[in-house]
């Protein structure tokens, strides 16, 4: 897989008064590379979680909150917590100490996440609702990620080149998931924005044959898996993130009704964010995109 980039776009401003004020840089671990894996420390124990800009809420797998013997109660973040599988969450665990690169809080909240939903060696999820209090730089290149103050001059956030960089603008839907336009192989969609996810694209089945007319016998639809998988791929020649470009895009279809589907088209997942330097403005309400490896 490979990504290109526009000739049409900004550059960025060095300006002294545009300067980025960075709170954090943490290792991305290498152990698995589907996930964005970081130290989180939480009652004095550091332990690895899964960066996961699809999951609304951070949540604690169920034998790691009986392991830090942390209390439970039934969930009360004032909405539900739905996965994207359509599984619900019913409880939450407080951890009494909590810190991200040397950033302290106290009596945080976590979902209860079912053991077989999260594999190792992550045994939280880092969502939404901590992350989006920074602007987040993912440096795949150099397996860093970087945690910035929310508050920049609009659009200068693009230090480490002066080479072309794309912007792809995003909205919350009502369940706090980034929803971004998209073009796949031409075709104008919506999708999520998910670092949780491994595959650039993640489509249901039915879905992707009504976007794309595909029929029953579509010849290019490959079933992967044994026998009781509902997992397909397909070969897409093109993923579209505004000016910046994924050429054969891994893609996993799957024949079930997901909670997601019910509004965006499709999952746009780590592989396809991983051929970039990819910088998550909050502030901006946008993302912006560079060559991996661009200094």
């Amino acid at each position: 897989m490979v990504q290109s980039l526009s000739a049409s776009v900004a550059f960025a401003d060095d300006a002294p008064d545009c300067r980025l004020t960075r709170y954090a840089s943490l290792d991305i671990g290498t152990e698995n590379p589907n996930r964005v894996i970081v130290p989180i420390t939480l009652n004095d124990q550091q332990l690895p979680f899964a960066v996961d800009t699809g999951s609304p809420t951070s949540m604690l797998r169920d034998s790691t909150a009986d392991k830090l013997g942390l209390d439970r109660q039934m969930l009360n973040f004032g909405y539900e917590v739905v996965m994207l599988s359509g599984a619900r969450i019913h409880e939450q665990a407080i951890a009494p100490s909590f810190e991200i690169g040397g950033m302290r809080g106290k009596n945080f909240r976590f979902a209860i996440l079912p053991n077989h939903f999260l594999e190792r060696p992550a045994v939280g999820l880092l969502g939404a609702d901590i992350v989006r209090n920074y602007d987040i730089e993912f440096d795949f290149a150099n397996n860093k990620m970087n945690l910035f103050a929310r508050r920049h001059c609009p659009g200068q956030v693009v230090y480490w080149t002066r080479s072309p960089f794309a912007v792809v603008p995003f909205h919350f839907d009502d369940g706090h998931h980034m929803i971004i336009p998209v073009k796949l192989d031409g075709v104008s969609l919506v999708g999520i924005v998910d670092t949780g996810a491994p595959p650039a694209i993640g489509m249901n089945l039915d879905r992707a044959r009504h976007v794309f007319g595909w029929h029953e016998d579509q010849p290019q639809l490959q079933h992967v898996g044994g026998e009781r998988s509902k997992d397909y791929v397909f070969p897409f020649g093109v993923l579209s993130l505004g000016g910046a470009s994924v050429h054969q895009p891994t893609a996993v279809i799957r024949d079930e009704t997901e909670h997601y589907m019910e509004g965006p088209d499709l999952l746009v997942g780590l592989a396809a964010l991983k051929a970039f330097r990819v910088y998550i403005s909050y502030e901006d309400q946008a993302i912006y995109l560079t060559a991996r490896d661009a200094h």
